[in-house]
């Protein structure tokens, strides 16, 4: 090995490694409701099992390996309002794109108030 390959930088990265590695923020559309808080994101040539979503201390993230292309990892993070229901949050993958759903609170959801006559 030559001693290019074998530095060290301050971080702990391998110089050899280090621009090897990718990692890309995913572009993401974010769209509201009144029912939920929906989170679109393209994440091209990933399939729905290199996909992880993970919700913890009230932010939510997104972050998938692509192994085929080299070593490509997409990861996004959002803080989450403390109207949205996380025991309900789901997730659909389809074609390279990925769709959270945030849904929110009954508390958070609008409601009509009815309006009395005097």
């Amino acid at each position: 090995m030559s001693t290019e390959q074998t530095m060290q930088y301050a971080n702990g990265t391998a110089h050899e490694k280090a621009f090897r590695r990718r990692t890309f923020t995913p572009p993401v559309d974010v769209y509201e409701n009144g029912e939920e808080i929906l989170i679109v994101a393209d994440v091209p040539g990933v399939a729905p099992e290199q996909l992880s979503v993970v919700f913890e201390n009230e932010t939510l993230t997104l972050s998938a390996q692509r192994t085929d292309k080299g070593d490509v990892r997409y990861e996004r993070s959002f803080r989450v309002p403390p109207t949205v229901d996380t025991t309900q949050v789901s997730a659909e993958a389809k074609n390279g794109t990925v769709v959270i759903h945030l849904p929110k609170t009954p508390r958070a959801k609008p409601r009509q108030i009815p309006i009395r006559s005097t």
